[in-house]
Parts: structure tokens; sequence; C-alpha cells
């Protein structure tokens, strides 16, 4: 029986800002379903040809994107895998799937993306580089209702406008409860990796699934 005292292993938890009641343990694994992942893995993948083609043909450089990494997570386990300054691009669903929606990618990547399609070098990340980005994030979402219309013949989902912007990754708008992210490799043509992340809240991330693969 435990005499009330902490243990060192405890102390020094404390001491580094870990919960020690966490320790050993494994990262919740929440309430999203492997049927529902693999549905939405299908789904993104079989869009990456015409996203990379659309985003080749915006920025005048060849651009692929890699088969995504689809998991069910929280804001926490996210917020670790990211640079302290993101650019956050939210285009929320405001019909068909109502919900949460957005892309999170590290500055640097907004800025070589920027760069392209301005075809200007070490460009300032203003309002006028926000503008682009979101442009290239509407269209990569365009190309995903496209497809995803035709899966579930739902012909209302509609995208917000979407509203791109520079921040620290701790005032990210992440879902605050678990959602999906899907995390893809990026190749800009820089012979620099680059990556991004898709975020879908996790009711949004469930309809569309059940829709997909009559779950």
């Amino acid at each position: 029986m435990s005499d009330g005292a902490l243990s060192q292993v405890e102390i020094d938890a404390l001491l580094s800002g870990v919960d020690s009641s966490t320790m050993g343990t494994a990262a919740p694994s929440g309430n999203g379903t492997e049927e529902e992942r693999k549905a939405f893995e299908e789904f993104l993948t079989a869009n990456l040809s015409a996203e990379s083609s659309n985003l080749s043909m915006m920025t005048g450089a060849t651009v692929t994107l890699k088969e995504p990494e689809v998991t069910f997570t929280n804001r926490d386990a996210i917020l670790e895998q990211l640079p302290d300054t993101v650019t956050v691009v939210k285009i929320d669903f405001s019909s068909g799937f109502p919900g949460e929606h957005l892309f999170v990618m590290p500055e640097d990547t907004a800025r070589t993306i920027a760069s392209l399609m301005n075809k200007e070098e070490n460009i300032e990340m203003d309002e006028m580089a926000m503008s682009v980005i979101g442009e290239v994030i509407s269209q990569l979402v365009s190309t995903q209702i496209t497809d995803l219309t035709k899966r579930t013949n739902n012909k209302s989902i509609t995208p917000m406008a979407p509203e791109a912007a520079n921040m620290k990754k701790a005032t990210a708008a992440l879902p605050g409860d678990e959602f999906l992210s899907a995390s893809y490799k990026l190749d800009l043509g820089d012979d620099k990796e680059h990556q991004i992340w898709e975020v879908y809240g996790g009711s949004v991330a469930a309809d569309i699934a059940k829709k997909i693969n009559c779950i």
C-alpha cells in the first residue's frame, strides 16, 4: 500500500510537465472505426492524381501529393507533430456534410507554395499570400467534392470560403473532440520534404465514411 509519498519517477514527471498517470500508456484510439478509416483512406487516395495535376498547373512546378496516412486522433497528438508556426486554412462544409474541415501546414511549406504561385522568391506571408494559399486549398477541396458527390449522390455539398492565416500552433482552431487526420507528404520539386495535414471533424468524417462505404 502506498504511504502517499511520490516516487522519483512521479516527481520527475511532474517537474517535466508530464502527467504521470498516462506514462506507459498508448494514446487513446478514440471512437472512429477501422471501416470508417479505410473508407476515407480509399476516397482520399483516389483523388491524389487529379489533385497533384491541379497543383502542378497552378504552380508551374511538378507537384506530387503522396498517399496519406489516415488516422483518428486528437488535438494534443497532432500538435506534437507540428512546428511552432503553421499556416491554417479553415474551409468548413456549410451543407451536404456540414461541419469542421481544415488544412494545416508548416509556414515554410505555405511560403514555398505561395512563391511558386506568384513566381516570386522569399515572398512575404502577407494577406495576398494567404489569399493564394486559400485558393490552392479551395481547388483541392473542389476536386474532393466532385468525387464525393458522385460517390454519395449528395449534390448539396458546399464548402465555405477558405480562411487562411499564419499562427502559433497552440492557437490553431482544431476540433476539440476526436477527429480524422490525413497526413500527406508533398513533393514541390525543391528537394525538401513537405507535409500537409487535412482535418475532418469527427461527426463529418463519420457521416462521409458511412455514405461512401454504406457502413
